[in-house]
């Protein structure tokens, strides 16, 4: 179906995102997307499809005719801001225990799972809308011109999260998706839709941003490293003054499929049993890197620290300590940073306290006269942990059984 009269292009006020979830992968791959709810704040949404082919072998020939094609695998790209009246995309807000709270639980809805062995593996219908371009928002047509045409990308998995804070611009939020299959025009009226019925259902129009102003430092838990590499004492209003630049957080989650020998799941039967024999491989990637201008040598303050051929500084316990025993094995770095969301309640990227350092770079100062010397350094942690919830307390996720 193609618009009357045709557009003469798509762009951002013509077009919108819909999410839809579940948890199951037995049914609901063929569920309408008509009660799914707007993402708000995105700024960006791209599709990519791959696409392999494998040659035929044909023995004699010097040309190959026939091959066979693999699944289509279709990959979403969504970057948003966050509005301070609503949460992050992937969140454990009102969830208490370590436990649910974790990313591979299963005991609410809210996490990802690990398995759609055991019919518990959070999958999310997304659906792009797009409208004529004569109007100026998505929705803004008269009743008698409400046309729309849909794609929704069935059953993705969500397979990264990441979050970008620097010192210019909002906070943003980055979400990647993938599926093997999708559906058109499953609506072409768009009043169908529950969000619709007038400018009072897009409050998104008026949000207040989230900012790396609203990071408040007071609240954060920055690793060892961090804290001597960019605390050199001075401050402001109380405030110290770190020189930190930029702060990425990135969570990649890979699966990987069974060997299920015959037809591909979700070809002929419930679209959703495409993930029935997907898992999470171990651990989860969790990362975080922090980024500053350079302002003194590393640790700074108090006596001079001498690296020697050693591997005792980044591990648990006291810090470049000799006998440090298994502790020397061990990790024990805490991160989470916090923002100022409305009202009493904080933003919380809360990445545990079992994260180490996997590097640290020193760059810039070049004779250009044009590069300031910079500081990066990137931690992980191989437990799997990412918080991430809107709460009017601080939390701290610790957990002291290794599982």
């Amino acid at each position: 179906m193609t618009f009357s009269p045709p557009n003469d292009r798509i762009f951002s006020a013509c077009q919108a995102v819909l999410v839809k979830d579940r948890v199951t992968t037995a049914t609901g791959g063929n569920e309408s997307p008509v009660d799914a709810l707007i993402l708000e704040g995105v700024q960006s949404v791209g599709v990519s499809r791959e696409l392999v082919r494998t040659a035929i072998p044909d023995i004699g020939r010097m040309q190959n005719q026939y091959g066979r094609w693999n699944k289509i695998q279709y990959t979403i790209n969504v970057s948003r801001v966050i509005a301070k009246q609503n949460d992050f995309f992937y969140n454990t807000s009102g969830l208490s225990s370590y436990t649910d709270s974790h990313i591979l639980g299963i005991a609410t809805d809210q996490t990802i799972g690990f398995t759609g062995f055991n019919n518990r593996l959070k999958n999310y219908d997304i659906c792009i809308v797009y409208t004529p371009d004569n109007y100026s928002y998505l929705g803004a047509g008269s009743p008698s011109d409400n046309q729309c045409q849909t794609q929704t990308y069935r059953c993705c998995l969500l397979t990264n999260i990441s979050y970008s804070v620097s010192i210019n611009g909002a906070i943003t939020e980055d979400l990647t998706f993938d599926t093997f299959s999708y559906t058109q025009d499953d609506v072409t009226n768009i009043t169908d839709f529950d969000f619709f019925g007038g400018a009072a259902d897009f409050p998104h129009l008026d949000r207040d941003v989230l900012t790396r102003e609203d990071i408040d430092l007071t609240s954060c838990i920055l690793p060892f490293e961090a804290q001597k590499a960019f605390t050199i004492g001075n401050t402001l209003d109380g405030i110290p003054i770190l020189g930190l630049q930029q702060i990425d957080i990135n969570v990649d989650i890979a699966y990987r499929d069974i060997p299920d020998i015959g037809q591909w799941r979700g070809s002929v039967t419930d679209r959703a049993e495409m993930n029935k024999f997907r898992q999470i491989e171990l651990p989860v990637g969790v990362s975080c890197t922090f980024s500053g201008i350079t302002r003194a040598q590393y640790f700074a303050e108090g006596s001079p620290q001498d690296h020697e051929v050693t591997d005792t500084y980044h591990s648990a316990g006291t810090y470049g300590s000799e006998t440090k025993g298994i502790d020397n094995y061990r990790t024990d770095r805490e991160i989470r940073i916090a923002a100022f969301g409305n009202g009493s309640n904080y933003f919380q990227w809360n990445l545990g306290s079992k994260n180490y350092i996997s590097s640290f770079d020193v760059t810039g100062g070049d004779a250009g006269g044009e590069g300031n010397v910079e500081t990066s350094m990137s931690f992980q942690n191989d437990h799997s942990e990412i918080f991430l919830l809107k709460d009017s307390t601080l939390r701290n996720f610790t957990s002291t059984t290794t599982y």
